[in-house]
């Protein structure tokens, strides 16, 4: 009907809509196949009930190694093809993973050790400050249950540790992983002193943060063509085979096919770094013309065929990128007979909630007209979202009745719309370019350049701008944001901190967001199968997983929440927050709730400066900073600033490392993800209550799923993220809180330790939402 995924959980709507269809999953019948085609098929099902009576068939005309060089492996190749293709989720080849697992070892204790019978070593680790191992445990799975060897070296590592390990075990290729953009400079550092000491053996480097474009592009600058990037597991498998066919054929070959790559590329990578320059920017996020590289991604994104998206017209779509990673964008889809339909629009939440939204349905509008001034342009929505509703309306459009003559142009999708929905949607119109400002335009660029100056004009965000002193005396005049600075402060029940280790895991379960754990946990993903397929699976294998895991988790108490939270009074000064504590009171007392009630109204002269936070603030769009949405010192007032750190505990960490050691990977990747979203529930969960005993809980949506998309008054901020992006400032919370207190740590690099714990400042302000900054 429209684009409900902007607004709240996509996938969450779909379980919903199909709640009452229940499905069984088919298995290939084995009964009329001979042993090899058995087993291989065994692998791809990811079946061991019975595979020894299979294997033992076997022996008796295959030598054991030939039975997992021929046929085991071939099984697994098939996997890798169906994973690549998107017709198998990671789940289910961790399945056939185990299965091979189980196979090997059956074998083992039959076949002859024969050194260097491995099709290649691999030394794997979680780069120096960063305790995140899920990819790099995905990859050795992979990789040591399709031939290979893995010396898997753990978290943390620093870089003499895997250059010994590379050295010992003759290793062809060295892969490094890490989840946080910091992650992203040690390996930069890592190769930059390799390539110093004139070391060039294959690097694979794999994680969130990276991109194709960094890897391939500045990397391979600063190290040669030997380092590669690894989108998945299955991508460093693939680097490991053209390897093992010959490691200085590969070298160059590919030094030879980068050449080529570049040379052909070049006049197209230089429009589009034009392009990508002249576009709209908010903060890091910008909005550009779609290229044929994005069509893949935007096809997840949308929840649409990748086939069906590909046969789209790529000038009618458009991309909104974070960091050189598309998060989102949308479809100009024109109408036979004239007009254009805003449709396909994706966005991350807390992007739309930052006001990316806005820019990214203003450039659709004018990519529809880029033309045409007057091409009629609509959209449609659920009527029932009045967010959604109002949303269209302040953008410019105006809802019409579905009798409208103009209405005839959106026949074909209103009718989609009742046959899908069973419901009419809502339809709008999008005004006049004139009556909006927008000018006709002959280009993409063009277009551009106008969403430029509409931003610098933007009524909807303006700025200030105030005068201030310098540290060395001058008087400077800066341009700030516009947020309100007389909002009411809210009394919190108490000042100081306290621990609570009495928090009810079901009710934390309540808050765990479906959609993060199942397409970004567990990589259950729609790919390229039907809407229906990808319901029966949902409905018949991973719901049925969800409420086991959660079963065991409470019979077996591996996930124990635990929070510590607070009240503190602050100042902001400039772009800094300035938190204070009682004069009076001793040191040692700080990290416990304070003898001063919380609705007691503080005095300068009862506080003194505890702890400070600077944070940057935004060059472009709104010019804000988290200082903005606290009271100032020149206002003689304080306001109120909420903390806290949640955790699962340590035994979360261990448990799912017993499981992955026992070689259970389908359930080590499910409990893993269950315990990384159990720690983000739990935040949610605790920010609530923190709005309750604020008083500012009255503003919550009453939907559980729409509080993931900020459905409430205030937010909570996480280090390492868009608005407070510096990982040290973890050190003055836990100076405020001494997370100690219920097992959590930080690391070197300022992670928190478990892995499955997270921190928070909590600000009460009504117009505080997620924003991005982007320094200089």
């Amino acid at each position: 009907m429209a684009e409900r995924k902007c607004i709240y959980d996509p996938l969450a709507e779909l379980m919903a809509y199909y709640a009452d269809k229940t499905v069984a999953r088919v298995q290939t019948d084995r009964a009329a196949l001979s042993v090899e085609e058995r087993l291989k098929q065994r692998i791809i099902d990811g079946d061991q009930i019975g595979i020894d009576d299979d294997l033992a068939e076997a022996m008796r005309s295959h030598e054991p190694l030939a039975i997992v060089n021929t046929i085991l492996l071939d099984g697994m190749k098939v996997v890798g093809e169906l994973f690549g293709s998107g017709q198998m989720q990671l789940p289910f080849v961790l399945q056939s993973a185990e299965t091979m697992k189980r196979a090997v070892a059956y074998l083992e204790p039959h076949m002859e050790k024969v050194e260097g019978s491995a099709r290649g070593t691999m030394v794997l680790a979680t780069v120096k400050g960063d305790v995140h191992d899920i990819g790099k445990n995905l990859v050795d799975i992979i990789l040591s249950n399709n031939g290979y060897q893995v010396v898997n070296l753990g978290i943390k590592i620093p870089l003499e540790a895997m250059l010994d390990a590379a050295r010992e075990h003759n290793a062809s290729a060295i892969g490094m992983s890490g989840l946080l953009v910091k992650s992203t400079l040690v390996m930069k550092e890592n190769l930059e002193l390799m390539r110093g000491r004139g070391i060039d053996i294959p690097v694979v480097l794999g994680g969130a943060a990276l991109t194709r474009r960094y890897v391939e592009g500045d990397l391979r600058e600063v190290y040669g063509p030997n380092v590669a990037y690894a989108e998945d597991a299955f991508a460093g498998l693939h680097y490991m085979e053209r390897l093992a066919s010959g490691q200085e054929n590969w070298t160059a070959l590919e030094r030879n096919k980068s050449q080529a790559s570049e040379e052909t590329a070049a006049a197209g990578d230089a429009s589009r770094d034009d392009a990508r320059r002249k576009l709209v920017a908010r903060g890091s996020v910008v909005i550009r013309p779609a290229a044929e590289e994005d069509v893949e991604r935007l096809a997840e994104l949308m929840e649409v065929v990748v086939d069906d998206l590909r046969a789209v017209d790529v000038a009618d779509l458009l991309v909104v990128e974070l960091e050189e990673s598309v998060i989102g964008g949308g479809r100009v889809r024109p109408i036979e007979g004239g007009g254009a339909e805003l449709t396909n629009i994706t966005l991350m939440p807390e992007q739309w909630s930052a006001g990316v939204g806005y820019d990214l349905v203003r450039a659709l509008r004018r990519h529809a007209r880029r033309n045409d001034a007057e091409t009629l342009v609509f959209v449609t929505c659920d009527p029932n979202d009045a967010e959604l509703v109002r949303f269209y309306r302040t953008l410019g459009f105006d809802q019409v009745p579905l009798d409208d003559l103009r209405a005839t142009v959106a026949a074909e999708k209103i009718n989609w719309c009742v046959e899908q929905y069973g419901r009419e949607p809502a339809l709008f119109f999008a005004k006049p370019a004139s009556a909006l400002g927008e000018l006709p335009v002959g280009s993409s660029l063009e277009t551009a350049l106008h969403l430029i100056d509409e931003q610098r004009r933007d009524a909807d965000h303006p700025t200030s701008s105030e005068t201030f002193e310098s540290d060395a005396g001058m008087r400077i005049r800066r341009v700030t944001s516009n947020v309100a600075r007389d909002v009411p402060v809210p009394p919190p029940p108490f000042w100081g901190s306290r621990v609570v280790e009495s928090v009810r895991l079901e009710k934390v379960f309540e808050y765990i967001n479906e959609v993060a754990l199942f397409r970004g946990q567990w990589q259950v993903r729609r790919g390229r199968r039907s809407v229906e397929e990808y319901q029966r699976e949902l409905e018949g294998t991973v719901r049925p997983k969800f409420e086991e895991l959660k079963l065991r988790a409470k019979r077996e108490n591996v996930l124990t929440p635990k929070v510590i939270y607070g009240y503190f009074p602050v100042q902001s000064d400039g772009d800094t927050v300035i938190v204070y504590r009682p004069a009076s009171l001793d040191p040692a007392a700080l990290v416990a709730e304070w003898p001063q009630s919380g609705s007691h109204r503080w005095s300068r002269e009862e506080l003194v400066e505890w702890q400070r936070f600077t944070f940057p603030r935004q060059h472009h769009g709104r010019h804000l900073c988290l200082a903005d949405f606290f009271r100032s010192t020149a206002s003689g007032e304080f306001d109120t600033m909420g903390a806290q750190i949640v955790t699962v505990g340590e035994r979360a960490t261990t448990y799912a490392q017993e499981l992955f050691n026992a070689g259970s990977y389908a359930d080590y990747l499910y409990f893993h993800g269950l315990g990384v979203e159990t720690a983000e529930a739990l935040a949610e969960y605790w920010h609530r209550s923190i709005r309750i005993e604020l008083g500012i809980a009255d503003r919550d949506a009453q939907d559980i799923r729409r509080l993931f998309a900020q459905g409430y008054q205030g937010s909570r901020y996480s280090f390492g993220y868009p608005a407070c992006p510096n990982l040290e400032d973890q050190q003055q919370i836990f100076a405020m809180l001494d997370p100690s207190r219920v097992g959590v740590a930080l690391s070197d690099e300022w992670m928190l330790e478990p892995e499955q714990s997270t921190s928070a400042i909590v600000v009460h302000h009504p117009e505080a939402k997620y924003f991005n900054v982007r320094e200089e």
